[in-house]
């Protein structure tokens, strides 16, 4: 029966050509500069003028129906332009009242 001995690992051969391998204490960390632009980027969706939040606040009230729905879709489809969708677990605000659904079917001309 032989025994294998393998030899210690040592220094690597490879050379290191990318800079050096020590972190330099002495140089202090980089930091960024902020140019007062932010983050944002020109033409997103979060770009709004100011003029609309006065509209807003001037229109507050006026013709103010408030009939929303809240849900999950299931499924859309779209012919032309007839829309068909299924909504499931939701609620309609409609006219003061509230319905509560589990399935809801519907469709939409636009």
């Amino acid at each position: 029966m032989k025994t294998l001995v393998m030899p210690e690992a040592g220094p690597s051969r490879i050379s290191q050509v990318d800079g050096s391998s020590e972190i330099d204490a002495a140089s202090p960390p980089l930091q960024t500069l902020d140019d007062g632009r932010g983050t944002e980027e020109i033409g997103s969706d979060l770009d709004d003028s100011d003029d609309s939040d006065a509209d807003d606040v001037e229109n507050e009230g006026a013709g103010e129906a408030g009939d929303y729905v809240f849900c999950t879709y299931d499924k859309v489809q779209r012919v032309k332009n007839k829309w068909k969708c299924v909504l499931k677990d939701g609620m309609i605000h409609v006219n003061g009242k509230d319905y509560l659904f589990m399935k809801c079917n519907g469709e939409f001309e636009w």
